[in-house]
């Protein structure tokens, strides 16, 4: 969710949000049997599962937006993602009994609220304003390998390998605060740096 180069005054609040609630689920299972009978030297099974989720979410106000308003000015980015993923191998009988899986997994978002170049005003008692960017990713990742033997079986192995990654960007900011709202602050007894705003004010 964005708005640039936009002047907006009202006597409520601004909302402005941006949210993404992404979901995959994945089951892969491969099998392998031989006959009882003796012939078949090798039963072999292996699956692989890989999957990735990669999002970007906004809620941004740039290029000269100024908003004034009543009540509060919220601009919140959320992402929710969930991935779950099940990976299984399973082999019985022969001679040699090989059962392996493998599972990938990859959630990589960006969730970002920021005003730049602009100017966000409450001019409400109490009321406030406030940038909120979260992250809330859920993985579950299941992989198993099973290798079963019987009377004929010399050599039986299973294995699994499960490989995830969370690697998120989290990001609320402030950049490249106008004047005229700087001076407009210190009128109104807050404190700022003319690049951060540190909601105090001196009364």
């Amino acid at each position: 969710a964005r708005v640039d180069a936009t002047a907006i005054t009202t006597p409520g609040a601004v909302s402005i949000t941006g949210s993404n609630n992404s979901v995959i689920g994945t089951g892969t299972l491969a099998g392998a049997k031989v006959d009882k009978d003796g012939k078949g030297n090798l039963s072999a099974a292996g699956s692989f599962s890989i999957n990735s989720i990669t999002n970007t979410t906004e809620a941004r106000a740039t290029q000269g937006t100024a908003v004034n308003a009543g009540g509060d000015i919220n601009l919140s980015a959320t992402d929710s993602s969930t991935l779950v993923s099940i990976a299984g191998a399973v082999a019985l009988n022969g001679k040699a009994t090989v059962g392996f899986s493998l599972g990938r997994n990859i959630i990589s978002n960006t969730a970002s609220a920021y005003a730049d170049a602009s100017t966000l005003v409450s001019t409400g008692t109490d009321k406030k304003v406030q940038l909120i960017a979260e992250n809330k990713p859920l993985l579950i990742s299941i992989v198993f390998g099973l290798a079963v033997a019987d009377d004929n079986t010399t050599f039986a192995g299973a294995g699994s390998v499960g490989l995830n990654w969370i690697t998120n960007t989290t990001d609320a900011h402030i950049s490249v605060m106008l004047r005229k709202f700087q001076d407009l602050l210190n009128a109104m007894g807050y404190v700022t740096d003319g690049r951060h705003l540190a909601l105090v004010r001196d009364d």
